[in-house]
């Protein structure tokens, strides 16, 4: 007997072989940490009131799935009996739940005959994976493990291990002539608290010696904070240096002045200058506006 699966002419998502899944899932996982995102990986198995389930329902449940996830997705069919690993990338837990609840709602449906006619549901699995530690059979294992008891049909579970980020490096520069305003700078951001980010802050007493030094080469995201003035090369001079850099956009600028001249605050802005701090300046406001831009890379 043949059942109707809802699909599109051509599938969704791909249909990966699962020896070919681990290292789809490293290359996956790489990409979680280089652009700060996160991936879902969904646990799918079959309820069923019956024994068996034959390889043609099978068949049918993937292409069935497969015509419910995105282009970008990636479903694969397990060696265990009923089981499905679908990543959704890049995807966060909440989009996930979303996914699932679309995808039973579907199944569900009175004229849905695959799952009505052969008596089976699904129940789910979810775990968020947001570093580079997540193993792959280890996520598989407490997703099992929370399904081996499960009663409840269309059951949906969360492994929430997976989840905490990697701590990434930041680099941070304080270009700054006066030694004892340079100090207070470097005291309060090594005292932010910052979670995800672990600041590596140099200081710099010239532009020149900054632009000197190897310090600014490295590919880690760079938070500069300088002086408009300063001895031999101003902060106008530093930026334009940074600009013409082939991987400039790793660059957070904050500029420090005490004159307000708007030529100078449009060529700043206009070249890059992410925040623009008049001296003298409240120090809990200065720590806020680094919490905020330091956040919005991991937004």
């Amino acid at each position: 007997m043949e059942y109707r699966v809802e699909e599109s002419a051509e599938p969704n998502g791909f249909l990966a072989n699962e020896h070919k899944m681990y290292s789809v899932f490293q290359l996956l996982k790489a990409n979680v940490f280089r652009s700060r995102t996160t991936l879902s990986i969904i646990l799918l198995k079959i309820d069923n009131q019956v024994t068996t389930i034959n390889d043609d329902v099978e068949r049918d449940v993937s292409q069935f799935l497969q015509s419910k996830i995105r282009g970008s997705d990636i479903i694969v069919k397990l060696s265990a009996p009923s089981e499905w690993c679908i990543f959704l990338s890049p995807s966060g837990e909440e989009e996930a739940i979303a996914f699932i609840q679309r995808l039973f709602n579907s199944a569900k449906d009175k004229d849905n005959m695959l799952f009505q006619s052969n008596d089976i549901s699904l129940s789910a699995v979810i775990a968020e994976i947001g570093n580079s530690r997540a193993a792959l059979d280890e996520v598989f294992q407490n997703g099992r493990d929370l399904l081996l008891n499960e009663q409840e049909l269309w059951a949906i579970k969360y492994v929430s291990k997976f989840k905490e980020k990697d701590v990434e490096k930041i680099r941070v520069s304080i270009i700054e002539d006066d030694n004892i305003f340079q100090k207070v700078l470097h005291l309060a951001l090594s005292k932010l608290p910052i979670k995800q980010f672990n600041l590596e802050i140099k200081t710099f007493s010239d532009g020149y010696e900054f632009l000197k030094s190897d310090w600014y080469r490295s590919s880690h995201t760079h938070l500069i904070i300088m002086n408009d003035i300063l001895p031999k090369k101003n902060g106008f001079e530093v930026l334009h240096a940074l600009k013409n850099m082939p991987n400039h956009k790793r660059f957070i600028t904050f500029m420090m002045t005490k004159k307000k001249v708007e030529e100078d605050m449009l060529y700043a802005y206009e070249n890059g200058v992410d925040q623009y701090l008049f001296k003298p300046f409240n120090l809990r406001l200065f720590e806020a506006q680094i919490k905020r831009v330091l956040a919005r890379l991991w937004s």
